[in-house]
């Protein structure tokens, strides 16, 4: 079990501790309750924490943030409620693994580097495969204008690739509304952010892209004459074009493989770099650097 070291601290072993980018020092005007979870919830999700490591202990965070200890513990007990960390009395705080903490926990887990995109086509065959066999079964004539919209307007090659990913985006989400299954759109809802990710990393690769495209329509077409086992096929053709093309990064935690999109097409760094900060601490990156991708 390792424990997580932030400044002003020092190990058993005399090593330094580390301060996180964004948590204030002691010097500072003491932080509010919000503001302090946010900035032990951004050292959580950062590359220097892992699930398993503990917390520093109650004095010296209370300390290193010149705050109360009841405000801490205030805290701390909000955090253990959201499946962040668990406290042990007389042993500390540690960082839960989001992938254990249920199933809306998802977004941190990926934040964790615990999501590939092997595991969200997984699950997204399973979710949005039904979505779009009860959508065909259930849909109005809205759903069907909407969904014709998206494709017509935002999502072909010529549209702008950020209109293009919030496009495609909304048009799963509508046809998680379109199955009137309240549940499945929870569960679309649930992995959404992951899903602009890895629609980013596919509709900036050409080679997906003109594969995938043409798909949406056919699924809305299928979905318009009821046919609900072509819905569900051609959203199945859908899923596995990223499973049979994105070669190394499947198996990849979904920000790093964003982050290799970044360098590979720095014309859309920008776009990639917003859908990867979803799914980490913090993405940033000078202009110095965008220079040195290209």
């Amino acid at each position: 079990m390792n424990d997580t070291r932030m400044s002003g601290q020092t190990s058993t072993t005399g090593s330094p501790g580390i301060l996180p980018e964004g948590i204030p020092s002691t010097n500072m005007t003491p932080p509010s309750g919000g503001e302090l979870q946010s900035a032990l919830e951004e050292f959580i999700f950062s590359a220097k924490a892992k699930p398993g490591d503990r917390l520093p202990s109650e004095r010296n965070l209370a300390r290193l943030f010149s705050v109360s200890r009841q405000t801490l513990r205030e805290v701390l007990r909000s955090m253990e409620g959201q499946g962040l960390i668990k406290v042990q009395p007389g042993r500390g705080s540690f960082i839960q693994d989001q992938s254990k903490t249920g199933p809306f926990r998802v977004v941190n887990a990926a934040r964790q580097g615990l999501v590939t995109p092997a595991d969200l086509i997984e699950a997204r065959l399973m979710i949005e495969c039904a979505t779009a066999g009860l959508a065909a079964i259930r849909r109005t004539d809205e759903d069907i204008e909407v969904l014709r919209e998206l494709c017509d307007n935002h999502m072909q090659p010529t549209t702008d690739a950020n209109e293009s990913v919030i496009a495609d985006v909304k048009f799963h989400e509508r046809i998680a509304e379109a199955s009137q299954n309240p549940v499945l759109l929870i569960l679309f809802s649930s992995i959404k952010n992951l899903v602009f990710g890895t629609i980013t990393r596919s509709l900036t690769d050409h080679t997906i892209s003109n594969l995938g495209l043409p798909l949406h329509l056919k699924v809305v077409e299928a979905i318009e004459a009821r046919d609900s086992e072509a819905a569900q096929n051609y959203m199945r053709q859908i899923m596995l074009i990223g499973q049979e093309r994105y070669g190394d990064d499947l198996h990849l935690p979904l920000s790093k493989v964003l982050r290799n999109q970044a360098k590979i097409d720095p014309s859309h760094r920008m776009l990639i770099d917003a859908a990867a900060e979803m799914l980490t601490d913090k993405i940033t990156k000078t202009e110095e650097e965008y220079e040195e991708m290209k």
